[in-house]
């Protein structure tokens, strides 16, 4: 037994869901920002580990057919919800098998993306070991591997919480029962403290983190036996003992000092050392809790991408907008663009203002790095042919703001719709999901929460077989009289259609 598969795992179910960064299309994106050539997504292998119930690998089936999902799960009940709901959906390129990772089998094959999300820092030494020989055995010549944990010094504020929440806990002869005490004692110490105190504002922050979850993410999160953060360096130099090298984050914009202020980009240029040593500089000067890192096997030349030319197969997607529109695109205007973060990117070079501005249009659709390049030169009034500079500034305008998260760079297109047809369809798995929960999965491989029951109700019945007028007859039924309006079905399609939940 592993310490992912204890008993509490068996009797408390871990909700589980897609976690964007670990799709195969994102890592894919990352990687060739780095020269590798990794397998398309369409066709591609993938492996999970520690799957759960395969709230992260059954989405991914369902988006690409023709690629083949294997997951591994040592816990009975998780092992039985995911294969039921797999056998609902009638997927047949997935498999959920039951079997300890430390203990695969030699021939479970190669795999072009292997995933272990929420393992490596909940499980002993023993697995955290036995992971890093499944990446090294399993992993295609230019697979990568995707690993989250809790890191250091962050993690220390999470073991503070934990310890006083295990604290409380140990005072009942069945801990599991009494989830909310845990989290009521924690709200009884941080009330206790003086407003505006160092010690209460962390409490504060944790709370915010924990208070909201389910008792599941709770335990399994928290409170699970097995529970360490690392230092970034010292997980780099476990994958190395393995033949694996640290390629880049999975959500770059957790790292990139353009996220945060200006003091701390001070800092870290002011230190010297490598790159490994500056990431783990970086780490000490935010107080990194928490790292979602790709890794690719030794031996691989990495080489950031220098000009489009290096970009040809990417597209590009963005939902922020300018704060005035339509955008003022002369050049050394300064027009600011919002993200839905509530971050902001002040752009003045014309072809890049432009450029967002048609993400913003296009939007939840991506378009090709090529093309839009081309569409943003002739939206601006660029004159001319461009010029290798040009393409070479424009790469780095995409890769950067990929970087900081506001421009999300994808290897493939889901069939997803931009604008509502006569008659709107949603994924099966959606239409599923939202019958047991309110967080739903988009084509994007992101939760989505549902909170709105018109909403709800709507997306429910999206099957393809209603337009506008049988939706709100149907709707109208099931809600109270008179609180349904056809401009509220309206409404409620085009909020699904901008988070993705519409099949083209």
């Amino acid at each position: 037994m592993t310490a992912r598969s204890s008993p509490l795992h068996e009797r408390i179910h871990y909700p589980g869901g897609a976690w964007e960064h670990s799709h195969p299309d994102r890592i894919a994106a990352n990687a060739r920002l780095y020269g590798l050539n990794p397998a398309p997504v369409e066709r591609c292998r993938v492996l999970e580990l520690g799957c759960g119930a395969g709230g992260n690998l059954i989405p991914m089936a369902c988006g690409l057919p023709d690629a083949r999902f294997l997951g591994i799960e040592l816990a009975t009940r998780p092992v039985a919800i995911g294969r039921g709901l797999a056998a609902a959906l009638g997927l047949s390129n997935f498999e959920l098998q039951q079997r300890d990772v430390l203990d695969l089998p030699a021939d479970l094959g190669e795999f072009d993306y292997i995933i272990a999300h929420g393992v490596y820092s909940w499980v002993p030494a023993p697995v955290r070991d036995a992971l890093m020989s499944v990446f090294a055995r399993h992993l295609a010549p230019q697979g990568i591997a995707y690993l989250n944990f809790n890191a250091l010094p962050g993690g220390h504020l999470r073991r503070l919480v934990r310890d006083m929440m295990k604290f409380r806990l140990a005072v009942f002869d069945d801990p599991e029962a009494h989830g909310e005490d845990a989290v009521r004692f924690l709200r009884l110490v941080t009330g206790a403290q003086p407003e505006g105190s160092p010690y209460r504002r962390i409490l504060e922050e944790e709370l915010g983190r924990i208070g909201h979850n389910p008792v599941g993410v709770l335990f399994h999160d928290d409170l699970v036996p097995h529970h360490q953060a690392f230092h970034f360096r010292r997980v780099v130099e476990h994958a190395a003992e393995h033949g694996l090298q640290y390629l880049c984050e999975a959500r770059p914009a957790d790292v990139h000092p353009g996220r945060y202020p200006g003091p701390i980009r001070a800092a870290l240029h002011r230190f010297g050392g490598g790159r490994i040593a500056r990431e783990q500089c970086f780490d000490f000067l935010v107080c990194q809790m928490y790292r979602c890192s790709l890794f690719c096997r030794e031996g691989i030349a990495l080489a950031p991408v220098g000009d489009l030319d290096g970009m040809r197969g990417l597209r590009a997607a963005s939902p922020v907008r300018p704060a005035t529109a339509p955008a003022d695109l002369t050049d050394g205007i300064a027009v600011t663009f919002h993200a839905p973060d509530g971050a902001d990117l002040h752009l003045d070079d014309s072809a890049a203002k432009a450029a967002l501005e048609i993400l913003a249009e296009r939007w939840p659709a991506s378009v090709g790095a090529e093309m839009l390049f081309r569409d943003a030169r002739k939206r601006s009034g660029r004159p001319g042919g461009p010029t290798r500079l040009e393409r070479r500034e424009f790469a780095g305008f995409l890769a950067t703001n990929h970087a900081t998260g506001f421009v999300d760079l994808h290897t493939w297109e889901p069939p997803l719709a931009t604008a509502v047809s006569d008659r709107p369809v949603a994924s099966a798995l959606s239409r599923i999901e939202i019958e047991r929960t309110a967080r739903i999965t988009s084509l994007r491989h992101r939760q989505v929460e549902i909170d709105d029951p018109i909403a709800a109700a709507v997306l429910a019945r999206l099957d393809g077989t209603r337009d506008l007028a049988a939706l709100h007859e149907d709707v109208s039924r099931e809600l109270p009289a008179g609180s349904v309006a056809r401009r509220h079905i309206e409404a409620a399609l085009a909020g699904l259609a901008h988070h993705c939940l519409l099949e083209g």
